[in-house]
């Protein structure tokens, strides 16, 4: 799962470079809105993974749904080429309502399939039971881990051998055949409600300080990652290359 979401961040990043070229705020505009929607989707189907549905079948189904959209996805992105141009040939964009234009036209392309990515860890860890740091680490580092490897088949094999829309089809099929799997194992898997003190965490100061701080450093985090793809473009040009040369040892180093 990890592995098959880098490799749809590696290619749609691409698909958007070729719209609205390979500059800073692109980068930006892309990396953004993909993390928005993963940590909104991690908010909303972690609830629903809480209140007792069956966690692998909600796992299956949202990678039923990734694959949907990314086999759609092409088809998308000539519309937002197409109203992308549009928008630049009539109205005499400025730098900030550029980078709006482009945030706004991205999520539509990228808001649902990034949401339904952000639900994948929550399930796995409500199908887990994995409720302490060293489980909960385990699992973060099979998927950080995995998607290092998916950001690396993206940028330097798949895309060179097979190309944009076949990869996509590839990555398409990786979800489609883990949903298939997961809906086979959701029929001996259940799961009763987390207790309500789990679910009102947000009442704690300790929690509510805690978050706070992991959202800042995420923030950063994310800054680091554009700054530094930036600089590496400067070596390497403004390739594939760059931005997953930046990914793969990224995400490495967030997993191990």
């Amino acid at each position: 799962s990890g592995a098959t979401g880098l490799v749809y961040e590696v290619v749609w990043s691409r698909y958007l470079q070729l719209i609205f070229g390979s500059t800073t705020d692109s980068v930006a505009v892309v990396l953004g809105i993909y993390m928005a929607g993963l940590g909104l989707g991690a908010a909303w189907f972690g609830r629903i993974a809480d209140r007792g549905v069956n966690p692998v079948r909600l796992y299956a189904w949202l990678e039923a749904g990734i694959g949907a959209f990314a086999v759609a996805s092409p088809l998308l992105f000539d519309g937002v080429a197409s109203a992308y141009a549009a928008a630049q040939g009539r109205f005499d964009l400025g730098p900030g309502a550029a980078t709006a234009l482009k945030a706004l036209l991205a999520v539509l392309v990228l808001g649902a399939p990034t949401l339904l990515m952000g639900g994948t860890l929550p399930a796995l860890r409500a199908a887990l039971g994995a409720e302490h740091g060293r489980s909960i680490g385990r699992l973060y580092a099979a998927n950080t881990i995995g998607a290092a490897v998916g950001a690396g088949l993206a940028g330097f094999v798949l895309i060179e051998v097979a190309g944009l829309w076949r990869t996509l089809l590839l990555a398409a099929g990786a979800n489609v055949a883990i949903a298939a799997l997961a809906l086979r194992l959701a029929r001996h898997s259940r799961r009763e409600p987390a207790p309500a003190a789990e679910r009102r965490w947000t009442r704690n100061p300790v929690a509510l300080y805690l978050a706070a701080g992991a959202l800042l450093s995420g923030a950063l985090a994310m800054l680091y990652e554009i700054v530094w793809s930036r600089l590496l473009t400067l070596v390497l040009g403004p390739s594939t290359y760059a931005f997953s040369s930046v990914l793969v040892v990224y995400l490495l180093g967030l997993g191990l």
